[in-house]
């Protein structure tokens, strides 16, 4: 579920249509289910935050910035005299090949 199916949502006759009831319960559960819904989209966004802070920006993954820039290797690899085991952190030197980084 999206936000653009979440203010679909929000703004759906279902929830925009005033309560025509005096039954306490009825108003308590129809308030609880707004609720449920904003806290469980709260929680979405809240998970969604976090993990956009482990996202490394796009642009470095073709010019690197002026600081070193540390990786990490999500698999284990080797080639000829190169070999790095999974989640090995290694500094980029030169990432201009997208096939063939250098690293230190």
């Amino acid at each position: 579920e999206d936000m653009v199916t979440f203010l679909q949502w929000l703004d759906s006759p279902t929830v925009r249509a005033p309560v025509k009831t005096t039954d306490p319960e009825a108003i308590s559960n129809h308030f609880k289910a707004l609720t449920n819904k904003l806290l469980d989209y709260q929680g979405r966004v809240d998970h969604l935050t976090e993990r956009s802070r482990t996202v490394h920006p796009i642009h470095y993954r073709k010019e690197l910035p002026d600081w070193p820039v540390k990786a990490r290797a999500l698999v284990k690899y080797e080639h000829m005299q190169v070999s790095l085991e999974k989640d090995d952190v290694v500094t980029v030197l030169d990432n201009s090949d997208a096939e063939r980084w250098m690293v230190r």
